[in-house]
């Protein structure tokens, strides 16, 4: 999880970084779903730390799930 103003991108790197990360030890990383909080970079910080606190299997679930809106 995180946040990007191009998402394809974040994932390509994700993917292809030469060093050992986190994410590198998981490749190769798949793009489940994205949501656009608009221009604001301190609302997508906070939805994405709200998220990240729950520590919630089913919510991330739900959030992936195509027919979530």
């Amino acid at each position: 999880m995180g946040y990007s103003t191009d998402v394809f991108r974040r994932l390509e790197e994700h993917n292809t970084k030469p060093y050992n990360t986190f994410t590198a030890k998981h490749r190769p990383w798949e793009l489940k779903a994205f949501f656009s909080c608009g221009e604001s970079e301190s609302v997508a910080v906070n939805l994405e730390r709200f998220i990240k606190k729950q520590k919630s299997s089913k919510l991330l679930e739900t959030l992936c799930d195509p027919g979530f809106t």
